[in-house]
C-alpha cells in the first residue's frame, strides 16, 4: 500500500513539473509603443521575455542589467512586456526613454501573454531556447532576498547563466526561481 501511494505521489509531482516545463514562447500580437501590432520573433540563440512595470522600483533598478544582457548576447532577442491597462503608451515610452531600454517594450493590456506565461511579478524573466521551449523562468539574479531586502553582492546570475549555458550546449542547472517583485496588476 505504501509503495502504491509513493508511486501515485511521484506521478502527481511529475505531472505538475511537466506542465510547467511545457511553457512555450507565446504566439501573440501585442501593441508596441507606437500602437502597431508587435509579435515575438525568436532569436537564433533564444528569446528573453521580461515582465516589467514602469512604476516598479525593481524594474527601474534592473534596467541596466537587462541593457547589459541585451548587448552581451546579440543572438538572443529580448522583449519587455508591460502587463495591465494602467500603463498607457506615453508612460511606457517615458520608462523606456528614462531607463534607456534598448529592446522592444510591448503592452499587454488584456494580460493575455502574462497569463499564458503564468507570470506573477515584475520583474520576472523567461528565457526560451531558439526552438521556443522554456529554459528558465524567475528572478534575473539573486540581488533580492525578499521585498525590501537586498544582498550587498549578487552571487548568482540566474538569467545570464541560463543563457550562457544554453548557448554553449551545457545543462542549465537552475531552471526556475520564485520571482521577488511587484505583483502584476490586473486592471
Amino acid at each position: 500500500m505504501k509503495s502504491g501511494s509513493l508511486i501515485f505521489l511521484l506521478l502527481l509531482c511529475s505531472a505538475f513539473a511537466s506542465a510547467a516545463d511545457t511553457l512555450r514562447l507565446p504566439v501573440a500580437r501585442l501593441r508596441t509603443l507606437h500602437g502597431a501590432g508587435g509579435e515575438f520573433k525568436a532569436g537564433k540563440e533564444g528569446t528573453v521575455v521580461v515582465l516589467l512595470a514602469p512604476d516598479c522600483p525593481l524594474c527601474k533598478n534592473y534596467a541596466p542589467v537587462l541593457r547589459e544582457l541585451h548587448t552581451r548576447f546579440p543572438g538572443v532577442k529580448v522583449y519587455g512586456i508591460v502587463p495591465g491597462k494602467v500603463y498607457n503608451a506615453a508612460v511606457v515610452a517615458d520608462f523606456a526613454r528614462k531607463y534607456d531600454i534598448p529592446f522592444p517594450l510591448l503592452q499587454d493590456p488584456a494580460l493575455s501573454v502574462t497569463r499564458s506565461l503564468q507570470g506573477i511579478a515584475t520583474p520576472e524573466a523567461f528565457y526560451f531556447a531558439s526552438n521556443g521551449a522554456l529554459v528558465y523562468r524567475g528572478m534575473i539574479d539573486n540581488r533580492m532576498v525578499s521585498l525590501g531586502k537586498k544582498r550587498r553582492l549578487v552571487t548568482e546570475k540566474f538569467l545570464e547563466d541560463a543563457i550562457a549555458r544554453n548557448r554553449t550546449g551545457l545543462t542549465v542547472v537552475t531552471r526556475r526561481t520564485e520571482p521577488i517583485g511587484c505583483l502584476i496588476n490586473d486592471y
